[in-house]
């Protein structure tokens, strides 16, 4: 008897259901328990993206310092001309210093063999590679007529340009996935421009509009210096030249401030203002960007402006979509995590490579 009613007793509990109030405070546990695993969970997931990151970067260096190890000196940012010049002399004017007559290879198309990528390099004569003469200079041999007028001419350019390279690409980024809407256009040469002794990175044309292509970007591009690079007029800003500027195949024994305390390459976003990306650098033209961004020369720089975010980026300054840091690789070939919100002063002496400072980071 006692048994039956043990068992009634036990069949009531078990038919019984939730009432409203246990489901809300069940769901309400829940929540609680997602909104702390979530985060979690991110913060896990942007360490492991920013980690390879850091090793897209260490494999960059590596493979820098095996051409210089190599060649006895660093591959240049991009090929160009070593000088800064006239913005006229080289957006407008088909003569001379003009943008055509060079290659604006990047640094990143120069290492290809050393990223196992040389099938890929061997999709284009050695012209757009050959950092010793430019493009203007390789002729028929007969009549002495350039064989290309530009690099879009080059043989096998578009192909190269639109294959996709893992190495190139940062995980927290979606620069793999960027469809139409944004332009192609690489920071190249260093120029005076207006009659004034400014600098700037002037950019080839939109790649998009002299030749259209589905173009594949990167997130990492050369360190031409605190400024522009090349060999400026302003004598003041020469110890602030980057190791990876234009025309320039940088010796080791020229880094003065001693290869643990000078930028390489860093990473890069493009242009984006207000969260809209505009344009971005494809990996295989251009190749440079300088530390102070658009931020004028020696000025201290508002919130976020010197080293960029998804919100802001310059077009000729260094960028990431990482919380609050962005990653470089050193001349040395070590790779570190700069704060968005380093010391302006620091952040310039770390880019210059003969300002002989030695800085703590």
């Amino acid at each position: 008897m006692g048994n039956s009613k043990q068992v009634r007793r036990c069949e009531e509990f078990l038919h019984k259901g939730f009432t409203l109030i246990e489901l809300l405070v069940v769901i309400g546990i829940l929540s609680i328990l997602v909104g702390l695993i979530l985060p979690a969970v991110q913060n896990v997931r942007e360490s492991a993206r920013n980690l390879s990151c850091k090793n897209n970067l260490r494999q960059i260096g590596v493979a820098i310092l095996n051409y210089e190890n190599q060649l006895q000196r660093l591959p240049p940012g991009t090929i160009g001309y070593g000088d800064t010049i006239d913005w006229n002399d080289f957006r407008n004017v088909p003569s001379g210093p003009y943008w055509r007559h060079v290659q604006h290879t990047s640094f990143l198309g120069i290492i290809l063999p050393y990223i196992e990528a040389t099938n890929e390099q061997d999709l284009m004569p050695r012209a757009m590679f050959d950092t010793s003469r430019h493009l203007v200079n390789y002729t028929d041999g007969v009549t002495n007529t350039p064989l290309y007028s530009w690099f879009g001419e080059v043989p096998g350019f578009l192909e190269l340009a639109q294959t996709r390279v893992p190495l190139f690409l940062c995980p927290s980024d979606n620069m793999a996935e960027l469809g139409g809407g944004v332009k192609y256009s690489g920071g190249s040469q260093p120029v005076t421009f207006f009659g004034v002794n400014t600098d700037a990175i002037s950019f080839v044309p939109f790649l998009d509009d002299e030749l259209p292509g589905n173009y594949v970007g990167t997130n990492y591009t050369g360190c031409a210096g605190a400024y522009s690079g090349g060999k400026h007029p302003d004598p003041s800003r020469q110890p602030y030249i980057g190791v990876m500027s234009s025309g320039h195949p940088y010796r080791l024994r020229d880094c003065r401030d001693g290869t643990s305390q000078t930028v390489m390459c860093g990473e890069t976003l493009g242009e984006i203002i207000d969260g809209s990306r505009n344009y971005v650098h494809p990996w295989l033209i251009g190749g440079l960007a300088r530390g102070k961004g658009v931020v004028p020369w020696m000025e201290p720089p508002p919130s976020g402006r010197l080293i960029g975010h998804g919100r802001y980026a310059s077009p000729f300054g260094f960028a990431s979509q990482h919380s609050a840091t962005a990653n470089f690789v050193f001349v040395d070939g070590s790779t570190h995590s700069l704060a968005r919100e380093i010391d302006w002063m620091v952040f310039y002496q770390l880019c210059g490579s003969q300002d002989g400072a030695t800085v703590t980071f």
